[in-house]
């Protein structure tokens, strides 16, 4: 299976993808609802998606329609991106 060229881990993607039943009909239902970026997390078995807020309650909807086609049960977190990294103390 060749991994989709968005937000791709090149090293491992390709491998952990085939061990997630309906990895491509995610990934694809995920990109056409407007996410614009779409990986698997971690070591796995997460899929998350990136996308504008006005986009996410979609995204997350059809990611999940997805696997149940699949036969895979899931769960969908929505969040927003954090204010980011803070120094409190410099040494």
């Amino acid at each position: 299976m060749k991994t989709p060229k968005n937000m791709p881990n090149h090293v491992i993607d390709s491998v952990r993808a085939q061990l997630i039943p309906g990895y491509l009909d995610v990934w694809n239902s995920a990109r056409r609802a407007g996410a614009s970026g779409v990986t698997i997390s971690g070591a796995g078995p997460a899929m998350i998606a990136v996308c504008a807020l006005d986009k996410r309650e979609k995204v997350a909807s059809v990611m999940f329609e997805a696997f149940a086609k699949n036969g895979i049960d899931s769960e969908v977190f929505m969040t927003t991106i954090g204010r980011g990294v803070e120094v409190l103390e410099w040494k």
